[in-house]
């Protein structure tokens, strides 16, 4: 089994056979122990690599890096080593190699975000893409009581996430969601999964029995509660941020082998295959007149998600017979849809 996620994992860094491997960590990277000798020593697909603290290298990383052929920042929760990749991005990255920031870097991540190839979720999101472009309404329901609509607009772009690393642009894993934007959600959302937030929160962030239930008029949350007192204080006082209560994403996780959310604030869990709305920060840059410099994502586990009258997801399976054929996207731009 860890042989298949690790072959999975190289898919996405798009391995291949004698390339050179620097992994950069900092004092807030997990102790990478398991890394070296669950994967790393076990499969020995990369064969030549290391490990080095940016606090030895930070002097001359540009020069550290251009000596591999793959640089991958191991990060925590936060983003901790943004400052060191955006001066080698501002330098003109790694002399037409590439570079990858791996966030939520754990057991956890392997274990649930590397069980399917890259291809896999590249066809599923431009697929998933293709059929929104020719919808005119999503509509989201579970069986506590969801009743969303959410009207399409052909205006604001869409995000196709899937881990893809260019000269100019640094991969980010976890993998796979698309995302979008509309100021016109009207309905109840009844969340059921999990949370997500570019912060940290310092509970577990699966709800289990504490469902989330959101009131939404125009894209805005007009009321919300959760049975959990802390969970719903912590919710409250967040919307009382500029801008927090506005939808900014609405995004769809796309990692079909995830199994289960993990127990920590994680954009693992957003790849989850359901429905997460992303409250405050957006992804449309000039095109939405706001701005939050905050974002907090509410995630469904069992949904059925509708495109217009057609049933594209039920309780975190895609219908890929239901999905558009696949076709070449174009203007959709390939990258992240969080803030990190």
């Amino acid at each position: 089994m860890k042989n298949e996620i690790f072959e999975n994992f190289l898919s996405f860094i798009e391995y291949t056979k004698n390339e050179t491997v620097l992994f950069v960590t900092n004092k807030f990277t997990r102790d990478t122990t398991f890394f070296k000798e669950e994967y790393l020593e076990t499969n020995k697909a990369i064969e030549h690599y290391s490990f080095k603290e940016i606090e030895n290298i930070s002097d001359n990383l540009q020069e550290v890096a251009n000596s591999f052929d793959l640089v991958i920042f191991l990060e925590s929760i936060d983003s901790t080593l943004g400052e060191e990749v955006s001066t080698l991005l501002k330098n003109g990255g790694i002399s037409n190699k590439r570079m990858y920031r791996i966030f939520n870097f754990s057991p956890e991540l392997f274990e649930q975000s590397f069980n399917t190839p890259m291809s896999h979720i590249e066809m599923l999101n431009r697929r998933i893409i293709l059929t929104a472009l020719n919808s005119e309404f999503i509509y989201i329901k579970n069986k506590f009581g969801t009743d969303l609509e959410i009207k399409l607009n052909n205006k604001y772009g869409w995000i196709h996430s899937f881990g893809k690393a260019t000269k100019e642009q640094v991969g980010v894993l976890p993998p796979s969601e698309v995302a979008t934007y509309s100021n016109e959600i009207n309905g109840i959302l009844i969340t059921d999964g999990a949370i997500n937030a570019n912060f940290n929160i310092p509970i577990n962030p699966i709800l289990g029995t504490n469902k989330i239930e959101c009131n939404i008029e125009n894209s805005i949350i007009k009321y919300l509660n959760c049975d959990f007192k802390v969970m719903d204080l912590l919710l409250n006082k967040y919307l009382q941020n500029p801008n927090a209560n506005r939808i900014g994403e609405v995004g769809f996780g796309t990692n079909i082998g995830m199994k289960k959310f993990v127990p920590f604030i994680s954009h693992i869990n957003e790849r989850y295959p359901s429905l997460h709305l992303g409250l405050g920060a957006h992804n449309q840059g000039s095109l939405v007149d706001w701005s939050s410099p905050l974002h907090l994502d509410l995630i469904l586990h069992d949904c059925q998600i509708y495109f217009d009258d057609t049933l594209v997801l039920n309780n975190s399976t895609y219908n890929i017979d239901n999905l558009h054929p696949l076709a070449p996207l174009e203007n959709v731009k390939i990258g992240y849809a969080d803030t990190i």
